[in-house]
């Protein structure tokens, strides 16, 4: 099913969705700075005492699974719609899977960098 949506309401709830994001994102990069930083020191530390047994397994894990950031997405679709409304649009049609992902934040890689950088609350 296609419908009509206001562009103004979209770009309202994605410029949400992309701050309460940009939050996120700036507590799970804290979080994960400082424990970067201290797997770091700790491996310093190992290789000082006993540079056989230091391990840079820890330090590995955490680039495996920095904080994902999102903001070029967002900004993606809020350019998109953005444009529409210079060229003078005031709806845009969507379907019941773009709603979902626009009004319930449930993209893909959204899902994907909640996850990631969850494992980062404070």
């Amino acid at each position: 099913m296609q419908f009509n949506i206001k562009i103004d309401q979209a770009l309202a709830v994605l410029e949400k969705n992309l701050q309460e994001h940009i939050v996120e994102l700036a507590e799970a990069n804290q979080v994960w700075t400082a424990q970067t930083v201290r797997a770091l020191e700790e491996l310093r530390d190992a290789t000082k005492r006993d540079g056989l047994k230091a391990s840079y397994e820890k330090v590995q894990q955490l680039f495996y699974k920095k904080p994902q950031d999102n903001r070029a997405m967002y900004s993606k679709f809020i350019g998109a719609l953005k444009q529409a409304q210079v060229a003078g649009e005031l709806n845009i049609q969507m379907d019941e899977d773009d709603y979902d992902r626009t009004f319930n934040d449930n993209w893909d890689w959204r899902i994907q960098s909640k996850t990631a950088n969850s494992s980062y609350k404070n």
